[in-house]
């Protein structure tokens, strides 16, 4: 049998490290879902589901399909999450792969739309688009290690349309955004301290002569602009063309804090490598007890799977019809009646727009909240892994994604707390000492007893360079900017 045409191996791959992220997913949502989205959160699900139903009139499922509509208690949601995890390990094991995806697909889709706010980024959506597609990909079978059911070729053809598409607008943006920063090949000079939550690397990198940042830009714009096209081409250049967007996603990591976003991408590139190249590469070392490949394959014809043949042109089909639509939206409105039609698929979040950072901010803004029982003394809510004190070192924390600091940045965008409004919440919990928010901070300054007022400050943070920490062991160099948010009581 001809090796080169089989993606038996890679599927495998795929699809047990696409139940790793999902796993990885739910965890970090279960460590933080209480104080984000809790009954005493900053953002309560339950407030935000009755203000969907009074819009609606109804729990409208198909408009904001979420199974929190049944149950909206604190419980049920670490349950939830809780259950996904367990759900994750069957997938990773191989044991009813589909049925295990289609039931995680519709955990996490229902976790995002009661997250708000705090489960709107770009990895959320990428992860429920290529949760979607795997649930087709995946075998029907009790076993992921299946040969008489080879990976459809339409659904393999929407993942690789898919890699393409995130590759492509990642790069896009930052075109057609018009941002000089980019155009000049100067926007990582300012990225590595800029960026949400940079890490240690980020520091040292940021250190470095600026033809290395230059080149670092103009390098990124060729994998995300040209690479992608390899992917359609003959072999060696689909696994040269794997290789750079894999390289490139490996830069991103260490370097950066994107949640399980690289990691989704790393999955996708997996089913670029036919099966010759992963038993010549790794599996005949590292994977053996998975399973070989027999020489002769025999494929099963049934109902069965004449019909999921069919469901996956139909569900790629759509995936495609919708992604087209995503490409022509970006730069025109579509049509009333085309857009309607849209509309009825964008709750299922099967086919998104990718695109971090289409403009490079070239100043890092940073809010500082500080508590009070005076008016005089203040002491500062330290967060658990957003620049804050000037001396602590930028940490690596992804895959975790901690979301209330990634938010922080977006509110540090905006001119004041005003334009931010989950943020009025957040000084509200902190005055209530709400256990379940503090605990998304790295410590309680006031030892479970609250503070009588609440400010918050705004900050020019930038790094440091490597003479000045070592005169003053600083990572950051500040400076106030001015009020953010006003001293606030709670009966205010």
């Amino acid at each position: 049998m001809d090796l080169t045409n089989t993606y038996f191996i890679a599927r495998r791959f795929f699809i047990r490290f696409v139940g790793v992220i999902y796993f990885i997913a739910f965890a970090s949502a279960w460590v933080q879902i209480e104080g984000l989205v809790g009954s005493k959160g900053i953002l309560p699900a339950q407030e935000y589901l009755t203000a969907a139903r009074d819009f609606y009139g109804w729990p409208n499922f198909f408009a904001l399909p979420t199974i929190f509509w049944i149950n909206c208690s604190d419980f049920f949601m670490v349950a939830v999450c809780f259950f996904g995890m367990m759900v994750a390990g069957q997938v990773v094991a191989g044991v009813y792969p589909a049925i295990g995806l289609a039931i995680m697909w519709m955990l996490y889709l229902s976790i995002v739309h009661v997250g708000q706010a705090f489960m709107s980024f770009q990895w959320d959506t990428l992860l429920l688009e290529v949760g979607f597609l795997s649930i087709f990909l995946s075998p029907w079978d009790q076993k992921l290690n299946t040969f008489d059911e080879p990976p459809p070729r339409w659904v393999m053809f929407a993942m690789k349309l898919l890699l393409m598409k995130v590759m492509f607008q990642s790069g896009l943006v930052k075109v057609l955004s018009g941002d000089e920063n980019w155009l000049d090949l100067t926007a990582l000079s300012y990225h590595y301290y800029t960026q949400p939550l940079p890490n240690l690397t980020a520091w040292h990198l940021y250190q470095q002569p600026f033809f290395v940042h230059e080149m670092s830009c103009l390098i990124m714009f060729i994998v995300e602009l040209v690479v992608p096209f390899g992917m359609f081409l003959q072999r060696d250049i689909r696994l040269w063309s794997c290789s750079m967007i894999m390289l490139l996603q490996a830069a991103e990591m260490l370097t950066g804090n994107y949640g399980f976003y690289n990691l989704l991408i790393f999955a996708m590139c997996f089913l670029l490598m036919d099966d010759k190249h992963f038993r010549r590469k790794i599996y005949d070392k590292t994977f053996a007890s998975w399973g070989d490949i027999p020489d002769q394959v025999k494929i099963k014809d049934t109902k069965v799977s004449r019909l999921k043949d069919v469901l996956c042109q139909v569900v790629v089909g759509l995936v495609i019809s919708l992604t087209f639509l995503n490409f022509v939206s970006m730069k025109s409105t579509l049509p009333p009646s085309v857009d309607k039609i849209a509309k009825i698929f964008r709750p299922y979040l099967i086919s998104n727009s990718y695109g971090l950072f289409a403009n490079m901010t070239t100043e890092r803004t940073e809010i500082v909240i500080e508590g009070s029982n005076d008016g005089y003394e203040w002491k500062t809510y330290e967060f658990k892994y957003k620049p804050g004190n000037i001396f602590r070192a930028p940490r690596q924390i992804a895959p975790h994604q901690p979301r209330l600091d990634w938010q922080m940045w977006f509110a540090a965008l905006m001119p004041d707390y005003r334009y931010a409004p989950w943020f009025s919440n957040l000084l509200k919990r902190l005055l209530e000492g709400e256990p379940s928010v503090i605990s998304l901070f790295f410590l309680d300054p006031f030892f479970g007893d609250p503070p009588t007022y609440i400010r918050a400050k705004a900050f020019t943070y930038e790094f440091s360079t490597k003479r000045f920490r070592k005169k003053t062991d600083q990572f950051w160099i500040r400076s106030e900017k001015g009020y953010y948010a006003p001293i606030m009581q709670l009966d205010q």
